[in-house]
């Protein structure tokens, strides 16, 4: 049902998109008066809107094709009757027009715009619910635990390595120690999508991830590095970690 629900939000945002889009492509055969407008900085000399962008077929215009209206076209009842004159396909010359001002009703699609964002909400209101509403499942860490625990330990290593008395003991305990951090807190952590989605939202979440992505990818440079005896590299890495998870826990809240 979440996976059903996912692909409908995104259904969804993509009516959502075009249909807003048509709230400045607007239908050439509506009412005239409704073209009208009341800003001097958009509108013609008799009122009425002007065009944002050529519209038209190509036609001859001083020596080279153009468009049969130039932006800037004043979109008089005449200028109108001419663009929404019915072809032999059945089709008017022009459909549609890009204008800059936004009208309620020159807007076609504004009920399909409508009910895509209370589509969305339900379908967001109805993952949240199957997701317990951002609730962690019994026995699963809690993802603000999961990145507590990774800061202390790799903050605790990078500050443990200098007492250590050889580079060979450092390599090991580094190998050990993150090691064991990549199995416990990070995989944990990896599997909290669901809670973080819903406590979050997608945007958050998205966030909150890339600040992760970051940590964990610095603490698996960290890890390779020292089995391959690079110990420089290896602390390098941890450093550029701490502050990581330290912005990922800032994220979470």
């Amino acid at each position: 049902m979440k996976t059903l629900l996912g692909w409908i939000i995104w259904v969804c945002v993509g009516f959502g998109a075009i249909s807003a889009v048509t709230a400045y492509f607007v239908p050439t055969n509506l009412d005239p008066d409704l073209y009208t407008s009341n800003s001097s900085e958009k509108s013609g000399e008799h009122g009425y809107l002007l065009i944002s962008s050529a519209a038209g077929p190509m036609v001859p215009h001083d020596g080279k094709t153009a468009p049969q209206w130039p932006e800037g076209t004043e979109l008089t009842p005449q200028v109108l009757g001419a663009m929404s004159a019915v072809q032999e396909d059945g089709e008017p010359l022009v459909k549609r027009v890009h204008v800059g001002e936004f009208s309620w009703g020159r807007w076609s699609h504004k009920y399909w715009f409508i009910g895509s964002v209370v589509l969305l909400t339900l379908c967001g209101l109805g993952q949240r619910a199957l997701s317990g509403g951002g609730a962690v499942k019994k026995g699963s860490a809690d993802p603000s635990e999961s990145i507590a625990g990774a800061l202390a330990d790799v903050a605790a290593l990078r500050d443990e390595l200098p007492t250590i008395h050889s580079d060979r003991a450092r390599l090991e305990e580094i190998v050990a120690r993150l090691g064991e951090l990549q199995q416990t807190h990070l995989a944990a952590f990896a599997e909290t999508r669901d809670v973080l989605i819903s406590r979050h939202g997608m945007g958050g979440f998205a966030r909150i991830m890339d600040a992760f992505a970051g940590a964990e990818r610095k603490v698996n440079r960290a890890w390779s590095a020292a089995a391959d005896g690079l110990l420089g590299e290896s602390i390098d890495n941890i450093e550029m970690a701490v502050p990581m998870f330290e912005e990922t826990k800032r994220r979470l809240g």
